[in-house]
């Protein structure tokens, strides 16, 4: 069984961040995670990081590894989905967005940039589905 299979037993909320990979504030995230609850809502995310030098992970630009550092900081389980580049290229974004859209989340938070093409993607995505979304911008 999958892992995300799991999240139907355990009676979890699937909770979709989607973001731009420049989005820099905290607060903004900080405060939509303020509103869920830890104990019901798994949060997935697309994974996409940057390193410091020293190799650790910058959690102070890109949306996935903010939400992933703030939300585990605050006792959430996540589940970062990274896009598959090795095997698709440049279209593993969209195939990676494919697969999480298929995922029917409860709610989707997209922080959107003004460039910023994937995340656009992800959000339309959901909203063709008629899935809960809410568009945040800077």
């Amino acid at each position: 069984m999958g892992q995300l299979a799991l999240v139907a037993l355990m009676n979890y909320r699937l909770i979709l961040f989607t973001g731009s990979r420049t989005w820099t504030d905290k607060g903004a995230v900080q405060t939509v995670l303020d509103g869920l609850d830890y104990s019901q809502d798994l949060i997935v995310h697309g994974a996409h990081r940057y390193l410091k030098v020293d190799g650790t992970v910058d959690t102070d630009r890109s949306l996935d590894a903010i939400v992933e550092y703030l939300a585990v900081k605050a006792g959430f389980h996540t589940y970062p989905m990274p896009a598959p580049w090795a095997r698709f290229g440049k279209v593993a974004g969209p195939v990676r967005n494919d697969v999480m859209s298929r995922l029917a989340p409860d709610h989707t938070y997209a922080f959107i940039m003004p460039v910023s093409r994937g995340t656009r993607d992800m959000a339309g995505r959901i909203s063709k589905l008629g899935l809960p979304l809410t568009e945040i911008f800077p």
